[in-house]
């Protein structure tokens, strides 16, 4: 597969910070105990062992609330190793990160220099300044927040392959974000505050990028739920009839597979007959299919992130700008210009 290209532009340039970067210094909101436990850690990674680094998941619900692509994994354990830092991974249960006590319990056990926190969705402000008050350096990925953050750039990315579509000559362009319960009692509408932001921001980037030529968004189907053994048919409704769409959006991999097999079943070519994108962190084959992804830029987000919390841990009274990472388009297979 051909390199991925970009985009987007992220809204804000990471500082970088040189591998030499040293925090030798106990941050000023610790303890004299932990304090002094982080001046023996400075000292053991001068004789080569190394500090930590707190990651920090949801336990029960990590799939949804706190995913981790491959790529992420790599690009944080790599830009760790850079600072002679190792990795701890604590998971909490919702109770527990949303009380924010054993975050910090989670920094003195481990004698964490600071915290990522990759848990995406429910943050409220009383959550955040919680967290902020009792663990000192922290920083957020994958969340889209006023600052301490680090998250990709969902909406400039949907309406980036929205454009390119309408540069292909399609007209017809569908999106397809598929909602299951999972377990949810409410309604659709009181889960939708608690959805993650890009269920907000790839609709609204791929909804200006066709108002801007004077085309109506296709949304399949954000305004209800509908079950996991019913996605398949959702899509082939979707994809029936002489005005069907001939370019879909899929929201994640999950609708990728479900537009797909669809596809097939109605007889339809890909990407002759139908064009499929989908947001994925990689592009992993469907049906024999190598699609065309708006790739998620999962290894950057944990690099900058990293970057950004040295920075913290130098100056943890001062906050850093959130910063948007750009996508990249990988082409594959999936992707044709409109049918004449």
């Amino acid at each position: 597969m051909a390199e991925p290209h970009t985009l987007t532009s992220g809204s804000a340039a990471s500082a970088e910070v040189s591998a030499s970067d040293e925090i030798a210094e106990a941050p000023p909101w610790a303890s004299s105990e932990r304090r002094d436990a982080r001046l023996r850690a400075s000292a053991r990674r001068s004789i080569g062992r190394a500090a930590y680094v707190g990651l920090v998941l949801s336990h029960a619900r990590q799939h949804t609330h706190s995913h981790l692509p491959a790529p992420f994994l790599d690009g944080l354990n790599d830009q760790l190793a850079l600072h002679d830092l190792q990795l701890c991974v604590s998971r909490l249960t919702d109770h527990d990160l949303t009380s924010g006590q054993l975050l910090g319990e989670a920094l003195r056990e481990h004698t964490c220099a600071g915290l990522l926190v990759n848990y995406t969705h429910d943050l409220s402000p009383a959550l955040l300044q919680r967290v902020q008050a009792q663990c000192g350096p922290v920083v957020w990925v994958n969340s889209k927040l006023e600052a301490n953050c680090v998250y990709p750039d969902d909406e400039g990315a949907a309406r980036a392959v929205t454009d390119h579509l309408l540069a292909l000559g399609h007209r017809r362009i569908a999106m397809v974000h598929l909602i299951a319960r999972l377990g949810w009692s409410g309604t659709f509408e009181g889960l939708r505050p608690r959805m993650h932001y890009s269920a907000v921001d790839r609709s609204a980037g791929y909804a200006a990028a066709l108002e801007a030529v004077g085309l109506s968004p296709w949304v399949l189907a954000q305004y209800r739920f509908i079950e996991e053994a019913e996605h398949v048919q959702a899509c082939r409704t979707l994809l029936t009839g002489q005005d069907r769409p001939t370019a879909v959006l899929a929201y994640s991999e999950r609708e990728l597979h479900a537009v797909i097999r669809a596809a097939r079943q109605l007889g339809l070519e890909i990407p002759r007959d139908l064009t499929v994108v989908a947001f994925a962190p990689t592009a992993t084959p469907v049906l024999g299919y190598r699609p065309t992804i708006a790739a998620v830029p999962a290894e950057q987000v944990a690099r900058r992130a990293v970057r950004m919390l040295l920075r913290r841990m130098k100056a943890p009274a001062a906050p850093c700008g959130a910063e948007s990472i750009s996508y990249g388009l990988a082409e594959g297979q999936t992707v044709a210009p409109v049918p004449a």
